[in-house]
């Protein structure tokens, strides 16, 4: 239930605007309560990831993706999926980010695994088009991490002005991934 609220309360305020008393108050639980599961608020928003990322997901591009698209089509869904929330996906990242780096262990190892899953969720199907010769044959899990990088540096340029549109974003995107993966 915590993990539930803390959440939602993430996603609503971002990062800054979640606070440990408001998310106990949310939860139904006292602060110590939730001090005895979380040392912070730090590790809290570590063991929300998975949940944020679904959140921000909507249910019929997941239905989408899950369907066995032809690669380019899946990538296109997947990356307006990301572009559509970008200012919570690009959160997400930096605070994974510094997680990692962070001085507790165990709390900078669950967010580093907590990073590997959201950039590598497109690693199966790049196998499985790496597999069918649909793309160029080279380190999955690298791949995923450049393609992740590249999405993330597209919505940081659409964020600074409306130069560009989504769809004008989302096709140079395709294009830079047909080109540099193609056989």
């Amino acid at each position: 239930a915590i993990l539930d609220v803390a959440a939602r309360l993430f996603l609503e305020r971002g990062f800054d605007g979640a606070g440990m008393h408001a998310i106990a108050r949310a939860a139904g639980v006292g602060k110590a309560t939730l001090y005895q599961h979380f040392a912070g608020k730090s590790e809290l928003f570590v063991e929300c990831i998975d949940r944020l990322r679904f959140t921000l997901v909507p249910a019929d591009a997941r239905a989408v993706v899950a369907s066995g698209l032809p690669l380019a089509e899946e990538a296109g869904v997947r990356a307006r999926a990301v572009l559509s929330r970008f200012p919570a996906y690009r959160t997400m990242t930096t605070l994974l980010a510094a997680a990692a780096g962070g001085r507790d262990p165990e709390v900078a190892a669950r967010a580093r695994e907590a990073l590997h899953r959201m950039v590598t969720n497109a690693e199966p199907s790049l196998r499985r088009a790496i597999a069918a010769g649909e793309l160029r044959r080279t380190d999955s899990e690298l791949l995923a991490y450049m393609l992740w990088g590249a999405l993330l540096a597209l919505g940081d340029r659409l964020a600074l002005d409306g130069r560009y549109t989504v769809d004008e974003a989302l096709a140079a995107y395709l294009e830079f991934m047909r080109r540099g993966t193609a056989p």
